[in-house]
């Protein structure tokens, strides 16, 4: 038996811009999860407990995490 895919679509917009010959910045924002898609676990299996045979109960929550929805991180780097 093969489990639910985990399909989840990651994206970063960022600006560099330079100032002087060496000097610059660069903004930019990651997003985790972007499009908030669910990315369900794999149903219980367990045939001594039939009401909950098959039924999909959770969602994945990645580690360092709380919940399982879009995350943003906003960055901020200097060039020197």
């Amino acid at each position: 038996m093969r489990g639910f895919g985990i399909r989840s679509f990651d994206m970063r917009i960022g600006k560099d811009t330079k100032f002087h010959e060496k000097y610059g910045f660069e903004i930019s924002a990651d997003l985790f999860n972007a499009f908030n898609h669910p990315i369900f676990l794999n149903p219980n299996l367990d045939l001594t407990n039939l009401p909950t045979f098959g039924v999909v109960s959770s969602t994945l929550i990645p580690a360092n995490r709380t919940s399982s929805s879009r995350w943003i991180q906003l960055g901020l780097r200097i060039n020197f």
